[in-house]
């Protein structure tokens, strides 16, 4: 019999405890439900952390099949020792109810251990703590934020308020807490669209305590990006980032049943064709094999003819960076039918060729000779590292090299999808990506920026960003050319500028340790 079996059997022999004993009010009989409860949550994660290792090993990605491993012995750990403790607290329950005895000591049973440091290192130590995704099955979904902080609060014993990032990255607002301990909004300009990568969450936390000093912030990470964060008025009596991890997962899963998350994002009225353009976007970030990801749109509430894509399938990388004839409504149209077409004929199997065909045929069928689609199509090999690309009347790519040089990438070059005439072979070219080097898509909406002076901020512009000292990585590498086209002009910004990056990861220094990267807060 498993651990996992084995902790099972004890819980459901556990269930049938006589009701009066699990009903009194001593606070044996509160921790003898809660170890219950946990015994059943950490049977769940033992089996779900085996499957996640089982997945990874057979896509090859060692890393995360490493990640998974040690995440699930913690969990191994854990049940273990909630099964150690389940006999001591059914004999104390028995004590107090029955004998009268109510000395045992709870301290001594580890039911407010804390396992899980509050920012990305692995656990060593249990705790016992409730599952917020729960509620969402006895809650209407609009109220999931509401209940999160409800139990979050009980949890810590301490005002808990829930924060998200606006659509624009730049600012934190309110969506569940008490208005008069939490402000409703804080400026921290740090996100990729409504998402945070996880190399800014210090400066998050410095930015939130300079307005609430004495909190404590806690990320909600999925994956490798930060939705939103929890903000505890005083230090918690509990690690709260086991919490924080499930309250991540609630709320993603949430939002595919309620507007509350997305209407907390929007502070201000957003165009019906900023609002179609926001839904075709992947995650901002992600992390690949060797290497990671980042992508936005600006400005975010209004224009809408650009997108970016990804996917992360056996044959590689795909990356895309497209920009649609006209503005506003029409453009977002002509971009969700450029996009459908492309995700169409990659999910049925075809290579980048026949991809950029699949689009090209779709924007034709409209039957309007000025409605056309700028097009970066690419796919990268992490095996080897080389880069196949197709540029349709778009900016040719960037490489920001590991020695500093910036480098564009030439060829491939045809006319944009849908225009001029039918039939055409598309002839993808051919690079290589080295450890380091940093690969930049972007739509002319960054180039064709205008300056305050009348020129445009140009490809020097890009590359200007690119060679500065101390930006490395793909959320980093986003964040400050967004930064540097919104510091260009006081004006608004008259089209959108998209920006996709993909950093292949540098060598690993004599050491350090593979893995490193955690699954939890």
């Amino acid at each position: 019999m498993t651990l996992a079996e084995s902790l099972i059997g004890q819980a459901l022999a556990l269930g049938k405890t006589p009701l009066d004993l699990l009903r009194g009010s001593g606070r044996e009989e509160k921790v003898l439900k809660n170890a219950k409860d946990a015994s059943a949550t950490e049977a769940l994660e033992v089996a779900t952390y085996t499957a996640i290792e089982r997945l990874a090993r057979a896509v090859v990605d060692d890393e995360t099949a490493e990640l998974a491993a040690s995440i699930r012995a913690d969990e191994e750990r854990m049940l273990a020792r909630i099964l150690r403790e389940i006999p001591k607290l059914t004999a104390a329950v028995v004590g107090a109810d029955v004998g009268g005895d109510g000395s045992y000591d709870i301290a001594s049973t580890g039911a407010r251990l804390s396992r899980a440091p509050r920012w990305g290192t692995l656990p060593d130590v249990p705790s016992i703590e409730p599952d917020p995704a729960a509620l969402l099955d006895v809650e209407p979904a609009h109220a999931a934020p509401r209940r999160i902080i409800k139990a979050g609060a009980a949890l810590a014993g301490v005002p808990l308020a829930l924060y998200v990032v606006d659509l624009d990255g730049s600012a934190a607002v309110r969506i569940a807490g008490e208005a008069s301990v939490f402000p409703e909004r804080i400026d921290a300009p740090l996100g990729i669209g409504p998402e945070l990568a996880l190399d800014v969450l210090d400066e998050l936390g410095r930015l939130v305590t300079d307005v609430l000093a004495g909190c404590e912030v806690v990320p909600l990470i999925v994956r490798d990006r930060a939705l939103g964060f929890l903000v505890a008025r005083h230090a918690p009596g509990v690690d709260l980032g086991p919490f924080a991890l499930q309250a991540a997962l609630a709320l993603e899963l949430v939002s595919g049943y309620t507007d509350v998350v997305h209407s907390a994002r929007r502070r201000k009225e957003v165009a019906a064709a900023a609002e179609i353009q926001e839904n075709l976007l992947p995650p901002r970030i992600a992390r690949l094999e060797g290497a990671a990801l980042a992508g936005g749109v600006l400005p975010g509430y209004e224009v809408g003819g650009d997108f970016f894509d990804h996917a992360s399938n056996a044959e590689g990388v795909w990356l895309m960076v497209a920009d649609a004839t006209g503005k506003g409504n029409v453009a977002a149209a002509l971009s969700s039918l450029g996009l459908g077409a492309a995700r169409a004929a990659r999910r049925s199997g075809k290579g980048l060729a026949h991809t950029a065909a699949e689009i090209d045929a779709t924007v034709r069928s409209l039957g309007d000779p000025e409605r056309f689609l700028t097009l970066l199509l690419a796919l990268w090999d992490p095996a080897d590292g080389e880069l196949r690309w197709l540029s349709c009347g778009h900016p040719p790519p960037l490489v920001a090299r590991a020695d500093g040089t910036v480098e564009e990438l030439g060829s491939s070059q045809t006319y944009p999808l849908g225009a001029l005439d039918a039939g055409r072979e598309f002839m993808p070219a051919r690079a290589r990506l080295e450890p380091g080097d940093r690969l930049v898509l972007y739509s002319d909406g960054v180039s064709e920026r205008r300056l305050d002076g009348g020129s445009f901020f140009g490809v020097d512009g890009i590359r200007a960003v690119l060679g500065r000292p101390g930006i490395e990585g793909a959320a980093a590498t986003v964040r400050a050319l967004q930064d540097a086209v919104i510091d260009a002009s006081a004006g608004p910004m008259r089209d959108d500028a998209t920006l996709l990056v993909l950093a292949r990861d540098r060598p690993r220094v004599k050491g350090e340790r593979a893995g490193a990267r955690s699954m939890r807060p």
